[in-house]
C-alpha cells in the first residue's frame, strides 16, 4: 500500500481502557453548558408533597408522568440493586425525594399537563417492574417474607404495604427545556453514579444526539460495546468519539480534555444538515468495517511487551484511544493515494497481515 501523508501518534499515558471512566483530575470542568436561569425578584418555593406509590404508579401508566424524557440516561439498575430498593420500602425506610418538572402533552390533539422526571428514574422503574412482575426479590432477601417473590405472589396485606407506602416529590414549575436540562445536570454532576456521557445526554439533547444513540445502538457490535457500557450509555459516547475525530482530527484534540472536545462535537453536530450526519457518519462506520476485516478480534486491543525480552501478547481489554487511532487511520482512502474506496478496500483486505505485523512492532 503507498505510503499514507500523515501519522496519528498516540501516548501510552492519554490511553483509556475500557473499564476506566474518565479521569477527573485529567478534565477540565465543563461548565455553561446550559442557558442561565432568572429566578427574577420573587424566587419561586417548590414544598414536597406526599403521594403514594400506588398514585404515583398510576400516573406513569397513563402517561402523566413520563419516567424517561429524552435528557434522562437509561435505565441501568441491576436486579441487586433494584431488589434492594424495594426491601427498603418494606423496611419502612423513607425513600429520597423524588424531583419532577411541569411539562405539557398532546392527549387527542388537545394539550394536557404532565410531569417528566428530573431525579428518580432508577427508583421508579424499579418499582414499576416489582408492581408489573418482571422483577423477583432474589431468594437471600434480608425481608423475608418477600424472599423469592414477585409483587403478586405477596400475600395481600403486603400488596397493600406496597402500594400505600408513602413517597414524597417535589414538582417544580420550570416551564423553559433548557431550565429542565439545568437542574438535571445539578442534581446530578456530583452523583458517583453519573457518567459524562449522561450529562452530554441531559445538556445536549436535541436532533444530533437522537441520531447518534439511534446509530450507536445499531453499530454496538463494530463498537465492541457490552450490555453495560450499553446502560451507562457508552456506546453514544464511543461514536460521538470517533465522528469528534472524524471532523477535527486528531490535531483538533485538545490535550486531556475530552469532555470539552466531545461537547464542541455536541454542538457542531446540532448545527449540520441531516444528509451531513449521515455522510459523515458513513464514513466512521467504513472504518470501523476496515478494522474488523483487518485486526477481526484484535481490533482495539494493544500488544504488550513483556517486562523481560521482547515477546509479548495482545491484551485482553480493549483500549478506545487506540480504537480512534485505527478508525481515524483507515478513514480516509486519499490520504494513501487511492482514488476510490473500493480499490483501498482491497488493498487493506490484500494486506491486513502485513498491517498487523506493523500495528504489533509499534506496541
Amino acid at each position: 500500500m503507498p505510503e499514507p501523508k500523515a501519522e496519528l501518534e498516540t501516548d501510552e499515558a492519554d490511553s483509556i481502557d475500557i473499564s476506566d471512566a474518565e479521569d477527573p483530575t485529567e478534565q477540565e470542568e465543563d461548565r455553561g453548558t446550559s442557558e442561565a436561569v432568572s429566578v427574577g425578584d420573587d424566587p419561586p418555593v417548590v414544598t414536597p408533597v406526599t403521594e403514594t406509590v400506588l398514585t404515583m404508579l398510576t400516573s406513569i401508566q397513563d402517561g402523566s408522568v413520563v419516567v424517561q424524557p429524552p435528557y434522562q440516561r437509561r435505565v441501568f439498575w441491576d436486579r441487586r440493586k433494584k431488589a434492594a430498593l424495594i426491601e427498603s420500602l418494606f423496611l419502612g425506610l423513607p425513600l429520597p425525594l423524588f424531583y419532577l418538572a411541569d411539562a405539557r402533552m398532546t392527549v387527542d390533539g388537545e394539550t394536557v399537563r404532565s410531569r417528566e422526571v428530573v431525579d428518580g428514574q432508577q427508583r421508579l422503574a424499579s418499582l414499576t417492574d416489582f408492581y408489573r412482575g418482571t422483577l423477583t426479590i432474589p431468594d437471600d432477601s434480608v425481608v423475608e417474607e418477600i424472599r423469592g417473590k414477585s409483587y403478586s405472589a405477596l400475600r395481600p396485606s403486603l400488596k397493600q404495604a406496597f402500594k400505600d407506602f408513602k413517597l414524597s416529590s417535589a414538582t417544580l414549575p420550570i416551564a423553559p427545556r433548557a431550565d429542565k436540562f439545568e437542574l438535571f445536570r445539578r442534581l446530578n454532576q456530583q452523583s458517583t453514579v453519573l457518567s459524562d456521557q449522561e450529562l452530554r445526554n441531559a445538556v445536549h439533547h436535541g436532533r444530533y444526539l437522537t441520531f447518534l444513540k439511534a446509530n450507536a445502538d445499531r453499530l454496538k457490535p463494530k463498537l465492541r460495546v457490552t450490555e453495560t457500557e450499553w446502560s451507562r450509555m457508552k456506546d453514544v459516547e464511543y461514536l460521538t468519539r470517533l465522528l469528534a475525530f472524524e471532523r477535527a482530527g486528531y490535531q483538533g484534540f485538545p490535550n486531556k480534555r475530552l469532555n470539552k472536545f466531545l461537547n464542541d462535537e455536541m454542538k457542531a453536530g446540532e448545527l449540520e444538515s441531516d444528509s451531513d450526519h449521515r455522510r459523515r457518519l458513513a464514513r466512521v462506520e467504513k472504518a470501523l468495517q476496515r478494522a474488523e476485516w483487518v485486526f477481526g478480534d484484535l481490533r482495539f486491543r494493544p500488544y504488550r511487551i513483556k517486562d523481560t525480552g521482547f515477546d509479548g501478547e495482545w491484551a485482553r481489554q480493549l483500549n478506545r484511544a487506540l480504537m480512534e487511532v485505527q478508525v481515524w487511520t483507515l478513514i480516509d482512502h486519499a490520504r494513501y493515494g487511492f482514488t476510490d474506496s473500493s480499490s483501498f478496500d482491497s488493498a487493506v483486505k490484500s494486506e491486513k497481515n502485513e498491517i498487523v505485523e506493523m500495528a504489533r512492532r509499534l506496541h
